[in-house]
């Protein structure tokens, strides 16, 4: 398994001004209010990067299952192989292909 900082250039800033989203988020009113369920933050943002929000249902069991910041590492190298074009299918499928290199099964059911 490869580490994300083997990935990522040694270049990469980092923003001191970022927000962590997946805990909270705006309401209509703009008050801040605490996510009932910060999994599904991970859900969707696992949903939106991969362009799978169909399959969004699938993400939520992922989320549940395994650590969330093995699915975000697997995320983000998946992103960026994508971004330097050495991916040539779907970022789902080669996100999972990540994953089950990794020892984690992708392939779930809801009622297993």
């Amino acid at each position: 398994m490869q580490r994300i900082d083997e990935i990522l250039p040694n270049s990469l800033t980092v923003n001191s001004n970022f927000k962590n989203t997946v805990n909270s988020y705006n309401s209509s009113d703009g008050y801040l209010i605490e996510n009932p369920n910060p999994d599904m933050g991970v859900a969707d943002k696992l949903a939106q990067e991969l362009d799978d929000v169909a399959s969004r249902r699938y993400y939520i069991l992922l989320v549940k299952t395994y650590s969330s910041a093995t699915l975000l590492d697997a995320l983000a190298i998946t992103k960026i192989k994508y971004q330097k074009g050495l991916v040539k299918i779907k970022k789902a499928v080669y996100f999972q292909g990540i994953l089950r290199n990794w020892g984690v099964n992708p392939k779930m059911k809801e009622n297993e």
